[in-house]
C-alpha cells in the first residue's frame, strides 16, 4: 500500500516543529496567518491522500451518486419550474461536492492525531471505520432522495405543493399549547421541494406533494414516520383510517416512505394523528447501502406491510440486489438467504423487491401501478 499520507504527515510534523508560532496542544490550536496557507494545504493533502489510500472506492461511489443526483435535480427543477430543491446542508454538500465533503469530515480525527491523543495505528483503523460510516449515511440519504425525485419525474409532475404546519411545529405546541384538535391547512402550490424534515412529529403531514396532469392525481410522500402527538379536526372522510400501530411505527426506519395518491389535494393535508394513520396507497423502502438491510429488516417489512395494509403493496427499492440472481457481472454479498425469501408467506406476497441502481426505467414498475388519465 502507498504510504503517501504517512509521508505527508511526517512532512507536516516537521513543518510544525520548524515553526514555533504554531500551537497544537490538547486544548489549543493556533496557526498564525503567515504560515496558514502552507499548513492548510498540507492538512488538506494529508486527508485526501488518506482517503485515496484506504478507501479509494468510496470516492468513486460518491462521484457516481453525485452525478446521478445532480442530473435528476436539474431535470426536476426544469420539469416543475422550481426555484430550488432544499436538502439538509451536510447532505447537500455531499451530493454537490462529495470529495471535499469527505475530506472535511476527517478534520477532527486528524487534529486528534496531531495532538497525540491517539496512536497512528488506532487512528488508521478508527478513522477508516468512521469514514465508511459517514459515507454510508450520506449515500443512503442521497439514494433515498434520488429515488423520490426519479419517481416524481416518471409521474410527470407539473406542480409542487406543501402543507404549511409552521404553527404546529413547535415541540411544545401539543404538549403545552391551547389543547384540543387543530385544523391543518390545505396544500398550496410551492415553488420548491423540500427534503429538510422537521423531526418534531406533532402531526404526520406529507413531506412532498406533487400534481401530475397525466394521471390527474396528486401524489404525496412521507418518511420519518413517528408517533404523532396532536389531533386534527379535518382529516379526510374520503380515505380509510387505521388505528396507529405504535410498536410497528417505532421500528420503521427513516428510509421508509408512505405514498398517497388522490384526486383531491385536501385529502392529503394530514396522513396521521394521535391515534390514527391514513392507509397508504403504497409503501416504498429505499436501500442505498445494501448492508443496512438484513433479515431483521425483512421481518420489519412484513410487519409494517401487514399493519398498514398498503393498497398496492410494499416495494423495496435497492441500489444493488438484496438476494441472489440480481447481477451476473459483479460479486455481491448475499444479504438475504434463500430461506428468508421462501419464508415469505402468501399474506406477505405484497412485498416486492426491485433492484434499481440508478436506472430510472426500473421504477416504471411502481409508476405503472397508478392509472393514467384517459383523454
Amino acid at each position: 500500500m502507498s504510504q503517501t499520507w504517512r509521508n505527508l504527515y511526517t512532512k507536516m510534523i516537521d513543518f510544525i516543529a520548524s515553526h514555533n508560532e504554531i500551537k497544537i496542544e490538547p486544548s489549543t490550536i493556533r496557526v498564525p496567518k503567515p504560515v496558514r496557507p502552507v499548513f492548510s494545504q498540507l492538512f488538506w493533502d494529508i486527508r485526501e491522500a488518506f482517503i485515496k489510500e484506504t478507501n479509494d472506492d468510496l470516492l468513486n461511489e460518491a462521484q457516481i451518486i453525485s452525478k446521478n443526483y445532480l442530473q435528476i435535480e436539474d431535470e426536476i427543477v426544469k420539469l416543475i419550474g422550481l426555484e430550488r430543491i432544499f436538502l439538509f446542508p451536510p447532505l447537500d454538500n455531499f451530493l454537490h461536492n462529495p470529495k471535499d465533503t469527505l475530506i472535511k469530515s476527517l478534520r477532527y480525527p486528524f487534529y486528534e492525531l496531531l495532538k497525540d491523543r491517539i496512536s497512528i495505528y488506532d487512528f488508521e483503523n478508527k478513522t477508516s471505520a468512521s469514514l465508511i460510516s459517514t459515507f454510508d449515511s450520506f449515500y443512503q440519504q442521497g439514494y433515498e432522495t434520488w429515488m423520490i425525485l426519479a419517481l416524481i419525474k416518471l409521474l410527470e409532475a407539473d406542480s409542487s405543493l406543501r402543507v404549511d404546519t409552521s404553527e404546529f411545529d413547535d415541540d411544545e405546541y401539543f404538549a403545552h399549547g391551547p389543547g384540543g384538535s387543530v385544523e391543518v391547512p390545505v396544500p398550496k402550490e410551492w415553488r420548491s421541494l423540500s427534503f429538510r424534515y422537521n423531526l418534531v412529529i406533532g402531526l404526520l403531514v406529507p413531506h412532498q406533494i406533487i400534481h401530475s396532469a397525466r394521471h390527474g392525481t396528486y401524489f404525496s410522500f412521507r418518511s420519518y414516520i413517528g408517533e404523532p402527538e396532536g389531533e386534527v379536526d379535518n382529516r379526510s372522510t374520503e380515505r380509510e383510517w387505521l388505528p396507529l400501530p405504535v410498536k410497528t411505527i417505532e421500528n420503521m426506519s427513516e428510509n421508509i416512505f408512505l405514498v398517497y395518491a388522490d384526486k383531491k389535494s385536501e385529502n392529503l393535508s394530514v396522513i396521521g394523528e394521535k391515534r390514527y394513520i391514513c392507509r397508504p396507497d403504497l409503501i416504498i423502502e429505499s436501500i442505498g447501502v445494501e448492508k443496512l438491510f438484513n433479515e431483521k429488516s425483512l421481518a420489519n417489512a412484513k410487519k409494517y406491510n401487514e399493519d398498514l395494509k398498503p393498497k398496492l403493496g410494499t416495494y423495496i427499492v435497492s441500489n444493488r440486489p438484496l438476494m441472489e440472481g440480481g447481477t451476473a457481472d459483479r460479486e455481491i454479498d448475499i444479504i438475504l438467504s434463500e430461506q428468508a425469501i421462501e419464508n415469505l408467506s402468501k399474506e406477505d406476497m405484497g412485498i416486492h423487491f426491485l433492484p434499481t441502481g440508478f436506472n430510472q426505467s426500473k421504477l416504471k414498475q411502481i409508476v405503472n401501478l397508478f392509472k393514467v388519465n384517459k383523454k
